[in-house]
């Protein structure tokens, strides 16, 4: 990872939901995240699971700053906004589109143009990695697979060939993505929106 420092960076990915494998208390879940990525300055929620105690533990307990569990799709000219709590700020930075989301719409659209039309403001866009690899344009494919592999983790490459979709999907919509910032040469980290809001 530190190869490409530069381009990417880890967060925490807390699942607070019953029966999480990540601990059976809010308090469970973030020591064993932290434990993986003691630094993260960033967070967001598994099944975008909030409250106002949630994120007063995150800001009591972890070295956290943003946060990223706001979503709403394609909304134009997103802002930052700050959550103060006893003298400690979380800045929460809104996110416009996530893979899973668009699978549910009743045209679903697979190209960046939609995204970049929504003018000024910013445009953070979630991809879950298995979407990605299974290039989903539909949830039934990733569905089938964790039928048959329940942890995916134990997956084999012939047991996830058989469930990558053809034609345009998330995986196409990724490729396309890193094609549009690469020809632009330029794109920010979750820290670097952090620094730039403060800054």
């Amino acid at each position: 990872m530190s190869q490409y420092g530069d381009l990417f960076e880890l967060g925490l990915h807390p699942n607070f939901l019953p029966g999480s494998s990540h601990g059976d208390s809010a308090d469970e879940v973030l020591r064993y995240c932290l434990a993986l990525v003691p630094n993260a300055a960033s967070v967001r929620m598994h099944g975008l699971v909030q409250s106002s105690p949630l994120l007063e533990l995150i800001l009591a307990r972890t070295p956290v700053k943003t946060d990223v569990s706001l979503f709403l799709p394609h909304a134009p000219h997103l802002q930052p906004v700050e959550y103060v709590w006893q003298g400690r700020s979380l800045l929460r930075i809104p996110f416009v589109w996530e893979d899973d989301d668009e699978m549910e719409r009743m045209k679903p659209c697979w190209h960046l143009a939609p995204m970049l039309a929504l003018g000024e403001g910013l445009k953070i866009l979630n991809f879950h990695p298995i979407h990605v690899f299974l290039n989903s344009s539909n949830i039934q494919p990733y569905r089938a697979l964790n039928q048959r592999v329940p942890r995916l983790a134990e997956a084999t490459p012939g047991d996830v060939a058989r469930y990558v979709q053809d034609g345009e999907g998330a995986g196409t919509f990724f490729a396309e993505v890193i094609a549009h910032l690469s020809h632009l040469g330029e794109s920010s980290t979750i820290s670097d929106i952090h620094e730039h809001w403060y800054s």
